[in-house]
């Protein structure tokens, strides 16, 4: 699970923690190449994201994937 060892500042929840590996597993389906580079960048972002409040889920899921699609080239 990414996320429990990149937020380990303990701002974020469990639950927040599942929320966002939940996005991020549903943005990465289909992607063949994620490597950890590119894992920890999506999170990162995720992670950005989220602390500045930004909760919707599909909107979470599109910022992931347009990320990864950048990264993939």
């Amino acid at each position: 699970m990414p996320f429990r060892s990149i937020a380990q500042d303990g701002v974020l929840t469990p639950d927040d923690l599942d929320f966002l590996q939940g996005v991020y597993e549903e943005a990465a389906i289909g992607m063949a190449n994620i490597d950890d580079v590119m894992m920890h960048d999506v999170v990162s972002t995720l992670i950005m994201h989220y602390r500045a409040g930004e909760k919707d889920r599909n909107e979470l899921v599109a910022i992931a994937m347009r990320d990864m699609r950048r990264a993939a080239g």
